[in-house]
Formats: C-alpha cells, structure tokens, sequence
C-alpha cells in the first residue's frame, strides 16, 4: 500500500528510487542495518541497539502527555531481536481490514 502510494506521487529524483524494507531484516540483523547506512550515505557509528531507560528528570521535562504518549520507549533498554512474523502479510486481507474500520477513503 505504501509502496503503491509512493510510486504514484513520488517525483523527481525519489520517484526512481524506491527502497523497501523489512523491518524483520532491519531489526534482526545488525549486518543489515550496516549495509542501509551504506546505502542511505549515514555514518553507521550512530546505530544503536541498546540504550539507557529515560530518567524521570527528563519525562517530568518533556510533561505528562508526552510521557504518557512515549512511556514503552522510554522505559526501553535496547531494539528486542528474535520476534519474527510468523506469516506472511496477505496485502488483500489488510485492505479489507482498513476498508471495514475506516471505509474506501
């Protein structure tokens, strides 16, 4: 879907050049990831697969509703690996999903 958007509004440079990417492949394997920053022209020593929990002083900073918004990454420590789909993601069966909860448009 996304895909498909892209291709059709995209212009200029960007509209022939269009990298897809599994999140799978980018969360599972830091060789992956690597080889994106390559790719993209990013600096790859500002990957980051663990990390400190955000302190309280910075959410009492950031306020209440961002806090409550962010908490999951806030309290994270790092990117979980492992967790893979365990099936294929059916284009025509989530179209149909939208189009029941939020109608054609």
């Amino acid at each position: 879907l996304v895909y498909d958007w892209y291709v059709s509004n995209a212009t200029g440079k960007s509209a022939t050049s269009v990298l897809v990417i599994d999140s799978d492949d980018l969360i599972n394997s830091p060789e992956f990831a690597s080889r994106l920053c390559a790719r993209l022209g990013i600096d790859e020593q500002h990957l980051q697969s663990s990390w400190e929990p955000k302190t309280e002083a910075y959410r009492a900073e950031k306020g209440h509703m961002r806090s409550s918004f962010k908490s999951t990454l806030w309290d994270s420590t790092g990117i979980i690996r492992g967790k893979r789909r365990d099936h294929e993601i059916e284009i025509s069966v989530e179209q149909e999903k939208l189009r029941e909860e939020f109608g054609d448009e």
